[in-house]
């Protein structure tokens, strides 16, 4: 192999290396996960048809060095086809480093048309500046 050839792969497999991580960035991306570090987000069905409904499970990680005393979870839809019955719960107490799981039901209008329903949850710890989520609702027919 001469230094072109040599010069010529370490490209292609730049190029290729670029390509995976782009791929596995848009799939994270679309399964609806988030990056947040104190709030992660999953539906028991991320595909629903209108009128049906679904639970989503909210875990949140206190990742302060002391207990808070007032976490707050709110869950917001962008939509008003997005049904959330109880859409803010206040979790009390929760030790440092501990983690809390709570769901939330969640339902679709009948009138809602197929597409994906952006739905943003909002963790407010000890009053301070609340950290967000989002994730994405599919509704299908």
């Amino acid at each position: 192999m001469n230094l072109d050839t040599i010069t010529e792969r370490k490209k292609e497999l730049g190029v290729a290396a670029a390509f995976v991580v782009i791929v596995v960035a848009l799939a994270f991306l679309a399964s609806g996960m988030t990056l947040s570090k104190s709030i992660s987000l999953a539906f028991a069905q991320d595909r629903v048809r209108p009128g049906e409904s679904t639970k989503l499970a909210v875990t949140i990680r206190n990742t302060l060095q002391e207990d808070v005393r007032n976490a707050v979870i709110e869950v917001v839809p962008e939509s008003d086809v997005v049904i959330v019955p109880e859409k803010k719960r206040s979790e009390g107490v929760v030790g440092a480093g501990a983690y809390r799981k709570v769901d939330f039901d969640v339902a679709i209008a009948p009138t809602a048309t197929e597409g994906s329903y952006k739905i943003v949850v909002r963790l407010t710890m000890n009053g301070a500046e609340p950290e967000t989520a989002t994730t994405y609702l599919n509704v299908y027919s």
